[in-house]
């Protein structure tokens, strides 16, 4: 892969479909309001590593600093480490928000519809 280049997730599920495995997304998320500390000592580089020795057909890393302590650097770390699409979940709010997704090397990212004015961008 080279820098810049993208890879699809959805091309990633049908991938796995076909195998006749379920298409299943793991997820990434440093801490969770009800259950604290998710990580629990290990660095995300590690877990993504064992996490994509599974048949997945993505990483979802929640980057929301306010509510889930993430970051867009776990991102940064763990994407040339993995060969599945990274999908981004945050509270994206803006056009920033996209370019800043790209910026950091993700292949696709989640938008929480109900937080988007009926304006748009």
């Amino acid at each position: 892969m080279t820098v810049g280049e993208t890879r699809s997730l959805a091309a990633s599920i049908r991938r796995r479909q076909a195998e006749g495995v379920m298409p299943v997304i793991s997820e990434i998320k440093v801490h969770s309001p009800k259950e604290g500390d998710l990580l629990r000592g290990r660095a995300p580089e590690d877990l993504a590593a064992v996490m994509v020795t599974l048949p997945v057909a993505g990483l979802s890393v929640v980057t929301d600093l306010v509510h889930f302590l993430g970051d867009t650097g776990i991102i940064r770390a763990i994407r040339p480490l993995v060969p599945v699409p990274i999908l981004r979940k945050d509270f994206t709010q803006s056009e920033r928000d996209l370019d800043e997704t790209v910026d950091v090397g993700a292949d696709a990212i989640l938008l929480t519809v109900c937080l988007l004015d009926d304006g748009g961008w």
